[in-house]
């Protein structure tokens, strides 16, 4: 039996933006789509820089959508032996458009992940637990200068209920 343990939440929403069938209009509002997902750590300047070129360069120009999605593993705390929770912060990344495409993501994000529930299947095909997920907040409008881009964190509690072990 593969490790109950192992269920890494941030892992399982990138997992579910970037190919869950429920998460396709989120998708429509990011360029490069599912490729406009990241982890946090895989985002950088020059990714940046790309989609927004691609963004310029579509035809007609996709000027509606955001340039980037990253999720971000905020930490965990354990609630018991078989309940954990985890904090996932997703960020929506745009430069040089206002506000209203990362308003349209993370508002799309919100419906999508708050109230989410799935049972969680490891590789060899075993239940490993329940996850639910709920919104907890949002930072509002920001600029990163290091980046030259504008976003918003949209922050949720993932708890994972962890099947019994045998």
């Amino acid at each position: 039996m593969a490790d109950p343990f192992d269920i890494d939440a941030s892992t399982a929403i990138y997992n579910l933006l970037r190919t869950g069938d429920f998460a396709a209009d989120l998708r429509e509002l990011v360029v490069g789509e599912a490729d406009g997902v990241y982890e946090a750590g895989d985002l950088t300047p020059s990714v940046i820089a790309s989609a927004e070129s691609l963004r310029q360069n579509e035809s007609p120009p996709a000027q509606a959508k955001a340039l980037a999605v990253a999720v971000q593993d905020a930490g965990s705390s354990p609630m018991n032996m078989r309940t954990e929770r985890t904090t996932v912060t997703v960020r929506v990344y745009d430069r040089l458009k206002g506000y209203r495409n990362i308003r349209a993501v993370r508002q799309e994000l919100i419906r999508l992940l708050h109230g989410f529930v799935a049972n969680v299947i490891a590789d060899g095909g075993e239940s490993q637990g329940v996850l639910n997920i709920e919104w907890i907040g949002r930072t509002g409008h920001r600029y990163d200068s290091a980046f030259a881009v504008e976003y918003e964190a949209v922050s949720f509690i993932v708890t994972i209920e962890h099947a019994e072990l045998d």
